[in-house]
């Protein structure tokens, strides 16, 4: 069922997909398999979005735990780094993984789903520490200012790794390690988003 929803809702979007058309797609007869299992459409995309949030969450922490040791001239670098690339190896890694790179951009776009209360969720410890270290590296902004702007790089990753994964699928982007060039690419521009003067 996770799989179905996960697929429907990454290429089509949340508002086109009925429970129906995942129940489906999933193979099951059963008219109410998804309301008994999870409730409401609410429910089963946080399902979906829980599913692999811990490895994401994970991967992040692992990145992060390795900025914090080396105290680098870099580390902004790396902090974004640290945000982009769980994310993007998800998507390299597999089929599954490239349909749940699609499915947080459609949650993302999503009015109806909520999108900053399930990132809150406690799979995003990541998340947290990065923002916070961002407000330390640029305590000269105002804590609101950071926090826009991590907003808007954060939206912006999404979509922009989304987007590479369909084009990847048309066979317009190269699949396997050149994530890399990709991951240096992106993290560069979000640093420059960082890093730029107050206005």
């Amino acid at each position: 069922m996770l799989d179905a929803a996960e697929e429907l809702f990454g290429h089509y979007g949340l508002e086109a997909v009925s429970l129906n058309q995942v129940r489906k797609h999933a193979g099951s007869r059963h008219a109410s398999v998804i309301q008994y299992h999870f409730g409401t459409k609410r429910d089963l995309v946080r399902a979906v979005f829980e599913r692999r949030a811990p490895r994401i969450n994970k991967r992040r922490n692992e990145l992060l735990d390795r900025v914090d040791r080396t105290g680098d001239s870099e580390e902004l670098r790396r902090l974004l780094s640290a945000l982009i690339k769980p994310l993007v190896e998800e998507g390299a890694a597999s089929e599954k993984g490239r349909n749940y790179v699609l499915f947080v951009d459609s949650m993302r776009r999503s009015p109806d789903v909520g999108f900053a209360t399930i990132m809150d969720a406690h799979h995003m410890s990541g998340l947290h520490r990065i923002v916070e270290r961002i407000e330390q590296i640029r305590s000269d902004l105002p804590k609101r200012e950071v926090r826009l702007r991590f907003r808007l790089i954060q939206s912006w990753i999404i979509e922009s790794a989304a987007d590479w994964e369909r084009r990847r699928t048309r066979g317009e982007e190269p699949s396997g390690p050149e994530y890399e060039t990709y991951v240096n690419m992106v993290t560069r521009m979000c640093v420059a988003a960082i890093a730029i003067e107050a206005q």
